[in-house]
């Protein structure tokens, strides 16, 4: 039997196809490598951050100083009704709900030993649902000041979020050092750390589930079976959520945003911002 050779006729331009494709895989290749490297380093950076509150704790022998500050934006909350109806959810916008865990760590005077603990803040806006750069800045100063009140003792601050858009934005981390500038002899933002998109679950997306259960709990309320109850205002939502003391270890807030402040503080660290953006495209930790 006699073997046939087929020879492809390739022209010039099958060619250049090839030669642009095969640089577009080492550029995506190079990328992947890149993103890797970024993750394994911020790892080992959150790793060394709980150890030193953990040394820390140890060596003074009471309550760390520092704490780290989680912060994720949750899915937006669309009406909840406790059972099915005919009810129209086109065009709804949802509520904008952040949920930020603060991981910090005691001094057990009984054991003898440092104990981590984590508080959740269910953060809820009311009159608006935006998502940028100056929301979070005012949750953001919400949570601080409520940890000054609530823990005293802890003194400085490590926030980390993804590298979402309305975090890893270069007003935010012109506006924290205001913040710093306003709580200065009561705490004070340490620094920011940048991971990578949805970079597994962390505590805010483990607080996101049991939030849906303390929903079912806020819905069943009522023993008229009958009775349509619905959670569709950010006031209902905050309600629902603290619901017969709600989810343990955590804090509810409802905030209404003075949006006029905002705009004024954007305004003034906006020429700032411009100068930033001209020296530094991307963040990975400040």
């Amino acid at each position: 039997m006699q073997r046939l050779q087929v020879k492809p006729d390739l022209t010039d331009q099958d060619f250049d196809d090839g030669r642009a494709l095969i640089g577009n895989a080492r550029k995506q290749f190079s990328s992947y490598t890149e993103a890797v490297a970024r993750k394994m380093c911020q790892r080992v950076a959150l790793n060394q951050l709980i150890e030193l509150m953990i040394v820390t704790c140890e060596a003074l022998q009471e309550d760390c100083p520092l704490g780290k500050l989680f912060i994720d934006w949750s899915n937006k909350f669309l009406e909840y009704c406790n059972r099915e109806s005919q009810i129209d959810f086109y065009g709804k916008c949802g509520l904008s709900n952040q949920i930020s865990s603060l991981l910090f760590c005691i001094w057990d005077r009984i054991m003898k030993k440092a104990v981590l603990k984590t508080v959740h803040f269910n953060q809820i806006m009311e009159g608006s649902n935006k998502q940028d750069a100056s929301i979070v800045f005012s949750f953001l100063e919400a949570s601080l000041v409520h940890v000054i009140r609530a823990f005293p003792k802890i003194k400085e601050i490590v926030i980390q979020s993804d590298n979402a858009i309305c975090y890893q934005n270069t007003a935010l981390v012109t506006a924290v050092p205001m913040l710093n500038a306003k709580l200065m002899d009561e705490i004070f933002v340490k620094k920011i750390i940048f991971t990578e998109t949805q970079d597994g679950r962390g505590p805010p997306d483990v607080h996101g589930a049991e939030q849906k259960n303390c929903l079912k709990r806020g819905l069943k309320k009522t023993d008229d079976q009958n009775k349509m109850v619905r959670i569709k205002t950010a006031r209902e939502l905050a309600l629902a959520l603290t619901y017969k003391g709600g989810a343990k270890n955590t804090i509810v807030q409802l905030l209404d945003v003075d949006f006029q402040r905002m705009g004024n503080i954007m305004k003034f660290i906006e020429p700032t911002t411009k100068e930033i953006k001209k020296y530094v495209t991307r963040k990975n930790e400040i």
